[in-house]
């Protein structure tokens, strides 16, 4: 089995040597892509063809200069140029991992750990002759969810990061965060799932990779889905209690409900990833969206600075504005299209996706259909939901309201005169869409204070206890007790399965790899 360095993003050396090799031999150099795709074709097994006049390719193999490489030699009869690209060579065996126990076949002491997933484990012998293989069930556990906002995310980062000395000491406090959070995380204790905001906000740096790699780490690739999918989970949900006759039936969602990743699941002892750079286009896209955002929260504020009402007020008008908004869009929709139909518009990228409305409606009415009702009366009772329903009760739309009314009080009666910023929406979501998930968040301090504020936590009926930077110290504290108070048996059984040594915390993953 053979990995190309260049091909799957681990050192970039293939492109490196494949040009020097090639300008040493006289011979018109071939550009890294097109050293890619001839690698790519060679690790597919495909018809090797040059890329400069089409012919076919002649390979031969030799050991590379480091353990477990070898070097590829593409040359080309009728060009009579060619390249060498180095590549690694996996062996079955090293994916069977310490720690090793008594083989209960062979009885020798190679029975290691061959992969691990969410409620078991397979031990395999290293020897060939033997090759046992056993699997092994395993005790699940009740991990603590906890979401980490893109700030602590970047400080983790840059504190562990040797790239910029200056930066890390900066943010040297996250250090000893990503200790306590990345040991907790390994003892199955903790699972911080990451979520399409943190990819938004990181595609928008210069540092995508190194803060994917962090959030990463920590969530193991357990992730909250598109915060839509939530809502459309919540909404389908109050609406069925709704047409039930239980409009106040509290939600029943849990973590487990609205994540399709295993979040209490045992995770494995390699973690493996492709490279992946956004397009221009994307980040584009990601930008423009910022913008108009920041738009639309300048106008929220002037409409919220010239409210008069009470607080409670601002509560209503906020639950209020999710009905009206969805039949507003849903009127706008059925206006055009049958101008849409008729090439009367021309149509634009945005009709090509079902807007939220129409995704709302259509996954109430099918939830209606499954309670009895015939298609048609089923979505004429879901737009009767939209007119006549209370809403506070969906868990986003309560937690919105009472968020945005603190906001809004303090642009209308607490003199704040600071405008809202970029990430503001993107802390909102955070808070509305994945609050009812988690046993505890870490935000910034502006929106810790909102949460917190004894208006809105009294309304707030999940215990899920919110941190900030200013609370640093409580939040290592909270994090260190949960692992204090796991079962010693979980502990015991983690050291079997990983190794004593896999609490330790993994503050050498930005080092580059050691030649």
């Amino acid at each position: 089995m053979t990995e190309h360095d260049q091909g799957f993003g681990a050192t970039g050396e293939g492109a490196t040597e494949a040009d020097r090799s090639t300008q040493e031999q006289g011979a018109i150099p071939w550009t890294p892509e097109q050293v890619k795709r001839v690698s790519g074709a060679f690790l597919a097994k495909k018809p090797l063809i040059c890329p400069m006049c089409s012919g076919p390719l002649v390979t031969g193999e030799a050991p590379g200069p480091r353990s477990g490489k070898i070097e590829v030699a593409f040359h080309c009869q009728r060009c009579r140029a060619g390249i060498r690209a180095p590549f690694r060579r996996f062996d079955p065996v090293d994916f069977i991992q310490p720690p090793f126990e008594t083989c209960p076949k062979c009885g020798q002491d190679e029975f290691g750990v061959l992969m691990i997933h969410g409620d078991n484990y397979t031990r395999r012998c290293r020897r060939r002759e033997c090759w046992n293989t056993v699997t092994y069930r395993l005790p699940r556990p009740t991990k603590a969810v906890i979401y980490l906002d893109q700030h602590l995310v970047s400080d983790m980062m840059k504190a562990l990061h040797p790239a910029d000395p200056a930066r890390a000491e900066r943010a040297g406090y996250a250090r000893r965060v990503f200790e306590v959070l990345d040991r907790a995380v390994k003892l199955q204790v903790v699972i911080c799932p990451d979520s399409r905001i943190h990819a938004k906000e990181s595609m928008v740096t210069k540092d995508f990779r190194a803060l994917e790699r962090m959030y990463e780490q920590l969530s193991r690739k357990v992730s909250f889905p598109e915060v839509w999918d939530i809502k459309v989970a919540q909404v389908v949900e109050h609406a069925r209690n709704w047409h039930r006759g239980a409009p106040y039936k509290p939600s029943e969602l849990v973590v487990q409900d609205v994540i399709e990743d295993d979040v209490h699941g045992w995770h494995d002892n390699l973690m493996i990833g492709m490279a992946y750079a956004p397009d221009p286009e994307t980040v584009a896209l990601v930008r423009a969206r910022r913008d108009r955002i920041e738009t639309n929260l300048t106008t929220a504020c002037h409409e919220w600075a010239k409210h008069g009402g009470s607080f409670d007020d601002f509560v209503e008008d906020m639950v209020r504005a999710f009905p009206r908004g969805i039949l507003k869009e849903f009127a706008a929709q059925m206006e055009r299209l049958p101008d849409l139909m008729a090439g009367r518009v021309v149509p634009n990228p945005g009709d090509s996706d079902e807007p939220l409305c129409m995704e709302l409606l259509n996954a109430i009415a099918y939830a209606l259909h499954e309670e009895g009702l015939e298609l048609r009366a089923a979505m004429g009772r879901a737009l009767d939901y939209f007119r006549k329903a209370d809403h506070s009760g969906v868990p986003f739309v309560h937690i919105e309201s009472l968020v945005c009314a603190a906001l809004g009080w303090q642009f209308a009666r607490g003199g704040r005169k600071r405008k809202l910023g970029r990430g503001t929406t993107n802390d909102l979501s955070v808070i509305m869409h994945f609050l009812p998930y988690c046993d505890a968040m870490y935000v910034d301090n502006e929106m810790s204070d909102i949460v917190n504020d004894q208006r809105v936590r009294k309304e707030l009926t999940w215990p899920t206890r919110v941190f900030s930077r200013k609370t640093i110290d409580v939040f290592i504290a909270y994090v260190e007790g949960l692992v204090a108070s796991s079962p010693a048996e979980q502990l015991a059984l983690v050291w079997r399965v990983y190794g004593e040594n896999w609490g330790q915390p993994f503050t050498d993953m930005y080092k580059p790899p050691t030649p």
